[in-house]
Formats: C-alpha cells, sequence, structure tokens
C-alpha cells in the first residue's frame, strides 16, 4: 500500500536506499528497556518506522534535506549534544521522538517547521533562544 502511494521509492538505487537505511540507523539508538532487550526488532528501528509511514523521505537528500532537519529536530526538542554527560540520554530521547512521529521528517524545515517553531516561540509556549535552542 505504502509503495502504491510512493511509487518514487522503487525507482531508488539500491546504494540510495541503503545509504538511507545506515544514516538512520546511525540515529537510532534503542532503549535498554525497549524490545526487551532485543535490538535486532525490526518493528522498532528507525529505518522500518519511516519506511511503512513515510515513505517519501527515502527519496529526500541526506546533506540537502534531512540532516538540516534532524540537527534543526535536535536543537528544537532539546536533545543537541552539547553535554557530553547526556549524550546517550538525548540520543536514546531523540531516537525515540522521531519513532513517534517520523512523518515529521517530511515536513519542510523553512515553511513549516522553522515557521511553526517560531510562532510557538513568540506566543510564549516554548522558549528558544537565536539558534532555535530550547
Amino acid at each position: 500500500k505504502s509503495l502504491l502511494k510512493h511509487s518514487v521509492i522503487l525507482s531508488l538505487s539500491m546504494e540510495n536506499l541503503q545509504d538511507k537505511v545506515a544514516y538512520f540507523d546511525s540515529i537510532d539508538q534503542n532503549d535498554d528497556n525497549d524490545n526487551n532487550n532485543n535490538s535486532t526488532n525490526n518493528a522498532s528501528l528507525l529505518a522500518s518506522r519511516i519506511a511503512v509511514s513515510t515513505p517519501g523521505v527515502y527519496a529526500l537528500n541526506i546533506k540537502d534535506n534531512l540532516q538540516p532537519k534532524i540537527d534543526f529536530l535536535r536543537k528544537l526538542w532539546g536533545c543537541n549534544n552539547n553535554d557530553d554527560n547526556n549524550n546517550d540520554n538525548n540520543n536514546v530521547l531523540f531516537s525515540m521522538q522521531l519513532k513517534e512521529y517520523p512523518s515529521i521528517l517530511s515536513f519542510s524545515l523553512q515553511d513549516n517547521l522553522q515557521r511553526t517553531a517560531y510562532f510557538y516561540n513568540q506566543t510564549g509556549y516554548i522558549s528558544l533562544d537565536e539558534n532555535w535552542n530550547l
């Protein structure tokens, strides 16, 4: 069903798909309590969640599209890796949030994500600094 809606996935090279899976795997972190300690549970993998819920994300360019969104979302969700003591916790938290709502990667960074964050910042619902950090 997903492939019928997003047939562009079928036109992607195997190398392109493998690069995306590797990229999403590099972001993916498993909580020790997640999966009953089974780190190979495919249903919980970020790459699988994205493929099932928002397969069109696989057609996006990593460097020009996905990486800037990931960087922005890390800042917005307070999951920056600025504090070495909280690196693992931040990575797990960020991964869990992306797994919960993977379709956020399909949104436009400038036209949707940043504008929405700006609006919430202006209304006082969230408090962001000038670099979009929470």
